[in-house]
């Protein structure tokens, strides 16, 4: 993680870099374009990362994950997964539209989706619950 860290750390001097090269020849830039499309890319990585490590994880071990004894170290794994992939698409989604658009609204574009991929989530992960929950509520 810290080796991701440094490379969007050096992508962001490069980019400052490039920047001011540029203002130094005379050529106008709009800063807003640049800024939307750099921290676009930059979510759509992360997105991308987290959706990779995300099906990796382990079960809660903390109190709070034991309140609900009926939630099973399958069924996080299951929500895991699923939460990884529509992570890892929104994350590739977003990168395309932000190569597509390459203006200010790349970034209303990945918080957009961003906001949707949240209530997907949410949505998952009541569904798989429920269904947990009523297996062992049946077999009860």
């Amino acid at each position: 993680m810290m080796l991701a860290l440094f490379f969007m750390i050096t992508i962001v001097y490069f980019v400052i870099f490039l920047i001011k090269y540029l203002a130094t020849q005379g050529h106008d830039i709009n800063m807003a374009d640049i800024v939307g499309v750099v921290t676009s890319i930059y979510m759509s990585i992360a997105w991308i990362m987290i959706g990779n490590y995300m099906p990796r994880m382990h079960e809660n071990k903390e109190s709070f994950g034991q309140r609900w004894k009926n939630i099973t170290p399958q069924t996080q794994r299951k929500v895991n997964k699923i939460s990884g992939i529509v992570l890892m698409l929104c994350g590739v989604l977003s990168l395309i539209l932000t190569f597509v658009v390459h203006n200010i609204y790349a970034i209303i574009i990945t918080f957009g989706l961003t906001f949707i991929t949240a209530v997907m989530l949410f949505g998952i992960t009541y569904i798989v619950y429920t269904k947990e929950e009523n297996k062992t509520n049946d077999s009860i």
